[in-house]
C-alpha cells in the first residue's frame, strides 16, 4: 500500500479501536499479508460497495502497549465476519 492509504488505514484503525471501547494502539504495522499461518493474503477478501467498487483490505499487526481482552473484531465487516484480532508470538511462526 502506498503511504497515502497506509496514512488513511492507520487512521481508520485508530477510530476502529476507539468505536469498540480499546485502548489507542501505541505502533501497528500494516500488511498484504497476515503472520499468522493459513490466513489468506488481503487481496483474497472480496468487498464492495453500493457503487461497485471494493474497499481495500489489509492485514494489521496492532500494539495497544498493554494486555486487551477479547475477542477482538475491528472495522466496518466485523460484522461480516471480517476483522477478527488474534494473539500474536513471533516465536510461534
Amino acid at each position: 500500500l502506498d503511504s497515502r492509504h497506509n496514512h488513511d488505514a492507520r487512521r481508520l484503525l485508530r477510530r476502529s479501536c476507539e468505536t469498540v471501547g480499546l485502548p489507542e494502539p501505541v505502533d501497528c504495522a500494516l500488511s498484504g499479508f497476515s503472520p499468522l499461518r493459513g490466513v489468506p493474503p488481503a487481496n483474497h477478501f472480496l468487498t464492495s460497495r453500493e457503487d461497485g467498487q471494493g474497499y481495500r483490505c489489509a492485514h494489521f499487526l496492532i500494539d495497544f502497549g498493554r494486555p486487551v481482552r477479547g475477542p477482538v473484531m475491528l472495522g466496518h465487516y466485523r460484522y461480516f465476519g471480517m476483522g477478527l484480532c488474534l494473539p500474536w508470538n513471533p516465536s510461534q511462526l
